[in-house]
Formats: C-alpha cells, structure tokens, sequence
C-alpha cells in the first residue's frame, strides 16, 4: 500500500479493508490495476492481486464508484458503476470490463432491533420485498400488477437473502436472478 498524504490515495496491491470518513471536498481513491475506486465516505473491500485476472471491489456501507483508469473524467459517469451496499463489481484486467452484481453473501444493514420489525402476517408481497430492500439495501426489481393479489406470512429471521427469495418463490410459484447487482423476481402472480 502506497499513500500520498497531499492527496487522499492509495496504491493497492493485494487486499484491504478501507473504512473511510466522508469528505466531500477530497474524496478518497483507490487504484489497483487499471481500476480506480472512488470514494466518498463508506467502508468497502478491494482485492488486487498481481496473479489474479480480476479486481474485485465489495461494498459494506455507503456508496463507491468505480471505472476504468483509462476513462477520461468527463466519461466517468456513463462507463463507472455506483455501488452501494451489498454490491460488487469485478474489471477484468485483460479487457478492462467492469460488472456489477450482488457479493457471494449479502448482509443485513439494519440493526438487530429494526431487523425484529419485519415479522409479517397476511402481508403483501410488495411490502415483504419492501423490507428485503430496507433489510440488504437491495432493489427487488417485479411485476406489481402480476403479483398484486400475493399475500405472506413469515419473519425476516437467520435466513440469506437468497434462502428467503426461495422461500418467497416456493409460497408464489416464482422465481430470482440477480442482474446487474439487482435481484429481478419473475413469476405467473397469485390468483
């Protein structure tokens, strides 16, 4: 790790963990292989390392951005990616693309007192997928007309995210992807 303290940067081979203050004035970068992370004031994950084709950057808690190092800075905006909580991207270094998607095992962001709130009873779909976004801070992208007339009862308890999507897709008959670091839920609805 190489710092510059005139500047908030960092040079990044390998693996760390950066909880960083906010500050809007001098945001704090990371470079790592062609990928510049940006940051405002958030704590997140990169992993670099010299022998693996990927660089890979996690976020925890509030929002980054990353691109390319070769974008010029008026194109940081439509070729880098935002991220915030639970969202990863990977730049492949030979081709220099960058995708989004959700990490391996997204993690509640709620406090263990607000988590107890999400115990439904005969509760619209739309309200459950409501408190899975409060819950992960993560979009559930579906079909409100399709799915209008679902009704559930369950507790947001020890399960992943992806084994209550199961479960919520066992009692409607649908099904997930997660696209784009979004979680897409298709089905036929509830009649």
């Amino acid at each position: 790790v190489y710092e510059n303290e005139n500047r908030r940067e960092v040079r990044l081979e390998g693996e760390a963990f950066f909880k960083v203050v906010s500050d809007s004035l001098n945001p704090f970068y990371v470079y790592s292989y062609g990928l510049v992370t940006r940051v405002l004031g958030t704590s997140f994950r990169v992993s670099a390392f010299h022998d693996i084709p990927e660089v890979k950057v996690e976020v925890n808690t509030g929002r980054v951005q990353v691109y390319p190092a070769r974008v010029p800075s008026e194109d940081v905006k439509a070729e880098g990616l935002i991220l915030t909580p639970n969202q990863q991207a990977v730049f492949s270094k030979s081709d220099q693309s960058l995708i989004r998607s959700l990490v391996n095992q997204p993690k509640v962001i709620v406090s263990e007192e607000r988590l107890q709130t999400f115990i439904y009873t005969d509760t619209p779909l739309s309200q459950i997928f409501e408190g899975l976004e409060e819950v992960y801070g993560i979009k559930v992208i579906y079909d409100r007309e399709k799915f209008q007339d679902c009704r559930i009862n369950m507790s947001l308890t020890d399960e992943t995210l992806f084994e209550k999507l199961e479960l919520i897709g066992k009692v409607v008959e649908g099904r997930y992807n997660v696209i784009d670091g979004q979680v897409i839920f298709i089905g036929e609805g509830c009649r």
